[in-house]
């Protein structure tokens, strides 16, 4: 599924690359969606660090990933998110980044639930 949206996407560059039209409130969806990935990315490390506590669900990552391995995983997962938001036009883009930013808060709030902390 990700391959065939970045086949699209690498279609569609020259067409959006050459009309992009970010906005104020694109920026304000990024960066939530970022704060929140960021959040989902300290509670993971903490699940990292605490292997004997918890596993994560990932299929990514596995039950039990490395540090290294959840660093490089979110660090992609923003930078990609990022870069797929600046190519889709309106209102694809707002589409985008409003399920990224539930879908990352759905896993946040998951994971207060079952006792992590946001730190």
């Amino acid at each position: 599924m990700i391959h065939a949206i970045i086949i699209i996407l690498l279609i569609l560059t020259p067409i959006t690359a050459a009309a992009n039209d970010w906005t104020m409130m694109d920026t304000a969806m990024q960066l939530t969606y970022t704060a929140v990935t960021v959040a989902d990315w300290s509670q993971t490390l903490h699940i990292a660090r605490n292997p004997n506590l918890y596993f994560e669900t990932n299929k990514y990552l596995g039950a039990h990933p490395s540090e290294g391995s959840v660093n490089s995983y979110f660090a992609a997962t923003i930078a990609l998110n990022a870069a797929i938001s600046w190519l889709l036009p309106h209102p694809y883009r707002t589409a985008w980044q409003g399920f990224w930013i539930g879908y990352e808060y759905s896993y946040v709030e998951r994971n207060v639930n079952i006792g992590l902390k946001l730190s």
